[in-house]
């Protein structure tokens, strides 16, 4: 089962929010 190109990168791009909101958060 492949993702379509676009997918993954917005994957990523979620998760970079993510985990910067926990950076964030965490100060």
């Amino acid at each position: 089962c492949a993702l379509p190109p676009g997918v993954f990168d917005h994957l990523t791009e979620l998760k970079n929010l993510y985990l910067a909101g926990n950076q964030l958060k965490s100060l």
